[in-house]
């Protein structure tokens, strides 16, 4: 199976590159995901966050 058909039914979850860290970790979580896509104000993709970028900040993880 290609990447191409492995995500092409996926949504892609986002957020602004000035939100806050505590919405990034209220959207992983209401969404059952472990990363989000960091969009800059253009809505072009600066980077990702991971639930493990919050475990190694915070030293443990995210409740679910």
């Amino acid at each position: 199976m290609s990447l191409e058909n492995f995500i092409s039914d996926k949504k892609i979850i986002s957020c602004k590159s000035d939100d806050s860290i505590c919405d990034v970790a209220k959207k992983m979580k209401d969404h059952d995901i472990g990363c989000v896509v960091i969009e800059n104000n253009n809505g072009k993709p600066e980077g990702v966050v991971t639930d493990r970028d919050f475990t190694k900040a915070t030293k443990q993880p995210l409740e679910k």
